[in-house]
């Protein structure tokens, strides 16, 4: 297991942040989510094959990952 972090463009209030939270916990290979509007970012415990994957979630929810 590994952490790593993804700046997110979007996310505005406590609501983004439980959407974002809700929807990476249900990926496989993803242990643990917190997602920070303020900061802009969502850090995740997981594998890092699940990187990906992560990412398609978050952009498929409407907000903009940053490579």
């Amino acid at each position: 297991m590994s952490e790593f972090i993804l700046e997110v463009d979007g996310m505005t209030c406590i609501n983004c942040e439980q959407l974002v939270e809700d929807e990476v916990a249900d990926l496989c290979s993803v242990d643990g989510v917190s997602a920070n509007a303020t900061k802009g970012c969502v850090r995740v415990e997981g594998s890092p094959s699940a990187v990906r994957s992560v990412q398609e979630a978050i952009d498929d929810l409407g907000f903009d990952v940053e490579q």
